[in-house]
C-alpha cells in the first residue's frame, strides 16, 4: 500500500489503508451474520420458521411445498461460501480449492465467523481487502432480504451516508431506513452502508428537534420500547437514574423531562448486558 492516500472504501484521508470506521463496519457485518443473519436464514431455509403471515382463509395449492425454501437456501449457501473463501484467503486449514482455483476452507460458518472476527487485523492487511469487504456488504444485503419480515418494518430514520451527499439538483438525499422491532442493524438499500439503528434513530430525532421528551415514568418506558425495540419498564428507568445513566428533570406532578440521548445510551447498556 502507498504511504499516502485515501481509504479505498470511503475515501477518507489516511495512509492508503482501510480506515478505522470502515474496518469497524466490516467487523459489525460479520458479527451480524454470526448472531442474527445466518441463524435466522437457516431456520427459514429449512422451513422451521416463516416470515409471511398466512391468511385466515386462502386457497390451498394442489402441490405440496418443497422441503426447502430454495431462495433462502441459495442465500445461505452463498453466505457460507463467502466465509469459506475469506478464511481460505487467510490460509485457515483444512482447505481445498473451488472450480475457479480459489482456496476455500472446509469449515462451516459457525466456526468460521468467530475466527474471521478474531483475525480482522489480518483481513485488513490483505491487498484485495476492499474487494472482500464489498463482497461482505453484498452478502449481508442478500441475507437481510431473506431474513427480515418486510411487512413489520417501521421507519427508524434516514441513512446518514446518503444524507451527507446531494443529488444532481443539489438537494439532500433522504433515504428512509426501515427495520423490524428489536433489530440492531440494517443495510441502506441505496448506498449499501451498514447502519447501527440506535444511532440512526438518535440522529433522526435530533434533526426533528426532539432532544427531550416530557413523559411520566411509565410513558417514557413505553416510548423507549416503541422507538428502540427493547422492552423497558419504569423500574429500568429508576435503576438507570440511580446508576447515573439518566438525569430526568421533574416538570410537574408525575411528569419528568427525559433526555433522548441518555435514554438511547442506557438502552445500549441494557442490550450489551443481555
Amino acid at each position: 500500500m502507498s504511504e499516502h492516500g485515501n481509504c479505498p472504501i470511503c475515501g477518507a484521508e489516511g495512509d492508503g489503508a482501510i480506515c478505522g470506521e470502515c474496518a469497524e463496519d466490516w467487523l459489525r457485518r460479520l458479527e451480524w451474520l454470526r448472531k442474527e443473519g445466518m441463524p435466522t436464514l437457516r431456520r427459514i431455509a429449512y422451513r422451521q420458521a416463516r416470515l409471511d403471515v398466512p391468511a385466515a382463509r386462502g386457497a390451498k395449492s394442489a402441490f405440496p411445498c418443497t422441503p426447502l425454501n430454495i431462495e433462502a437456501q441459495q442465500a445461505y449457501t452463498a453466505a457460507e461460501t463467502h466465509c469459506q473463501l475469506l478464511a481460505g484467503r487467510l490460509g485457515m486449514k483444512p482447505f481445498g480449492t473451488d472450480r475457479l482455483g480459489r482456496r476455500r476452507t472446509l469449515r462451516q460458518w459457525t466456526w468460521l465467523l468467530p475466527m474471521l472476527e478474531h483475525y480482522m487485523p489480518r483481513l485488513l492487511e490483505l491487498p484485495d481487502a476492499p474487494e472482500w469487504q464489498h463482497d461482505t456488504v453484498k452478502i449481508c444485503e442478500r441475507v437481510a432480504a431473506q431474513a427480515t419480515r418486510r411487512e413489520e418494518r417501521r421507519l427508524v430514520g434516514i441513512c446518514p451516508e446518503c444524507h451527507a451527499s446531494t443529488d444532481a439538483d443539489g438537494a439532500e438525499i433522504r433515504t428512509p431506513i426501515y427495520a423490524e422491532h428489536g433489530a440492531d442493524y440494517a443495510v441502506c438499500p441505496v448506498c449499501g452502508s451498514f447502519l447501527t439503528l440506535s444511532s440512526v434513530r438518535l440522529e433522526y430525532l435530533k434533526s426533528a428537534g426532539m432532544l427531550h421528551i416530557t413523559r411520566t415514568r411509565g410513558d417514557a418506558a413505553r416510548w423507549v420500547t416503541e422507538n428502540c425495540g427493547v422492552h423497558v419498564t419504569g423500574k429500568d428507568l429508576d435503576n438507570w437514574a440511580r446508576r447515573g445513566f439518566l438525569h430526568p428533570k421533574k416538570v410537574e406532578g408525575r411528569y419528568w423531562e427525559w433526555n433522548i440521548e441518555e435514554l438511547i445510551k442506557a438502552v445500549r447498556e441494557k442490550r450489551s448486558a443481555d
